[in-house]
């Protein structure tokens, strides 16, 4: 595809198939899932990382690309979400868990949206939580 800019044409470059988010595994952008975000050796989206349950911003300058979270806290959750399988998709890499202590449930954060979990977002204090659809 080309677009003209400036009277001259552009090449669009198709995002690399091989890309794809290290929590929910897919490389598909949406207003659900947000921007596809990336720092370093570090790819996720938006909504993918600031629903993780053990993330917790810093807010630092160097944190910007990864709306202020740090990279490899962000290497550890991958990790730790490698060792919990989503409760509707069966997939590991579910790391937005239900905010009820007792709640044993993980989930993708896409597939917690089709689950029909509650989202609380309180942007001025930067707290994103999940309630799966029992609690």
């Amino acid at each position: 595809m080309r677009i003209w800019l400036n009277q001259k044409p552009v090449k669009l470059l198709k995002m690399d198939q091989n890309l794809f988010c290290g929590f929910c595994h897919s490389s598909k952008e949406s207003s659900k899932t947000g921007s596809l975000l990336r720092k370093d050796d570090v790819l996720a989206h938006e909504n993918c990382l600031i629903f993780s349950s053990a993330l917790h911003t810093k807010n630092t300058p160097e944190c910007d690309d990864l709306v202020g979270f740090l990279v490899n806290d962000v290497k550890k959750e991958m990790r730790r979400g490698r060792k919990l399988a989503c409760f509707r998709c069966k997939k590991n890499g579910a790391t937005v868990g239900c905010e009820i202590r007792k709640c044993k449930r993980s989930y993708h954060y896409l597939c917690a949206v089709r689950d029909n979990a509650e989202l609380v977002e309180d942007h001025d204090n930067g707290i994103y939580t999940m309630y799966c659809e029992i609690h």
